[in-house]
């Protein structure tokens, strides 16, 4: 049995500002120490010849490179070309702020 008690719950309560009854801070004590008793019990469990797990897929790398691809994108001259007002070389908008 673990080390929760109900006095314990009623003080983590009061840290959040969260109002318990005594019954509520007795049902969440057991609860919690519920939980716990379970993880121990996980944590006997024998997993030295259970190989890791951290990656299921075994992809490396499906990214693709940041690359411009220029032939595709239009030239800077067209898009000022279709822009209501321009300045300088770049897009006149209104202010934000």
């Amino acid at each position: 049995m673990s080390h929760i008690t109900p006095e314990l719950i009623q003080k983590v309560a009061q840290l959040g500002r969260v109002s318990l009854t005594d019954q509520e801070a007795q049902n969440g004590a057991e609860k919690i120490a519920s939980i716990l008793d379970n993880f121990a019990t996980i944590q006997k469990i024998d997993t030295t010849k259970t190989p890791p797990a951290d990656d299921v897929t075994g992809r490396q790398n499906i990214a693709r490179g940041d690359e411009a691809k220029t032939e595709i994108l239009a030239p800077h001259q067209a898009l000022l070309d279709n822009a209501p007002e321009t300045h300088d070389g770049y897009f006149k908008v209104h202010s934000v702020f």
